[in-house]
């Protein structure tokens, strides 16, 4: 499970989000905005729990069935 000695759920930060998809800031906070990304506002922080963010990058891979048919 993704939790760590005390029993709490991991969470990635922005930052981490950067790192992980080699993505600039500027489109992780895209990112953070979009409605189907599984993003939480904690006062002013942002975090995706890992769990859910490992759902949501399967649940957005495209196939190499698809990868041929995208028009670039």
């Amino acid at each position: 499970m993704n939790e760590n000695k005390i029993g709490l759920k991991k969470f990635y930060t922005p930052e981490e989000i950067m790192e992980i998809l080699s993505l600039s800031r500027t489109s992780v906070y895209k990112l953070f905005k979009r409605s189907d990304f599984p993003a939480v506002r904690i006062g002013r922080m942002l975090r995706v729990e890992q769990s859910k963010f490992d759902k949501w990058l399967e649940a957005s891979s495209v196939s190499a069935e698809e990868e041929e048919k995208l028009p670039f």
